[in-house]
């Protein structure tokens, strides 16, 4: 009797789990192959704040990790002069834009993850699909399933990058600090 219990409830916190998160998608103009975030630090009295630097994958960078990006960058530029200015500087601020080169994207986000061909070649030739190391919980008609990662696509037509999304849950809900109880998420 306990153990039905015992599953009963694990099942019913995977269901609530599940119920709060619809798949969404996101276009984005740009990507940045490495971000700073700044979180506090838990406690009362504390007021420090960490900045951690990741890449899109959401995996912890390194200095050396990006002087060694940043040095490969200025090897691609000076190896091509017939690059166009604006290209020089997304290549240097480590910016992946709609425009640039399969090579381009490869030098700053580095292999994907899988290539897709694409049936629909006036959109696009060719899917590029990164995932991150974010992982959610997502629910078919009231069963969460778990391993729902964040990916990011990009579409490829001629060679060049025509568009970025960002597939990846969003919460409906979430829980409350101060009273625990269900709220409607404001995003």
């Amino acid at each position: 009797m306990k153990r039905i219990l015992f599953s009963v409830l694990i099942f019913f916190c995977l269901y609530l789990a599940g119920c709060c998160s619809i798949p969404r998608v996101a276009n984005y103009k740009q990507l940045y192959s490495i971000a700073k975030e700044e979180k506090k630090t838990k406690g009362k009295f504390s007021k420090s704040k960490i900045v951690l630097t990741k890449d899109f994958r959401e995996n912890e960078v390194f200095n050396q990790d990006i002087a060694l990006l940043k040095e490969k960058v200025e090897r691609y530029i000076s190896g091509h002069a017939d690059l166009s200015e604006p290209t020089k500087s997304n290549l240097r601020e480590l910016r992946v834009t709609e425009g640039a080169t399969k090579e381009e994207v490869k030098l700053l986000l580095g292999e994907p993850d899988k290539v897709m061909k694409s049936d629909k070649e006036d959109i696009a030739s060719e899917i590029w699909i990164y995932r991150t190391n974010k992982s959610s919980t997502f629910t078919i008609v009231f069963i969460p399933v778990f391993f729902g990662h964040e990916k990011y696509y990009l579409y490829f037509k001629d060679n060049l990058l025509t568009l970025i999304e960002r597939y990846y849950l969003e919460q409906t809900f979430y829980a409350s600090d101060s009273n625990m109880g269900l709220q409607r998420s404001n995003k």
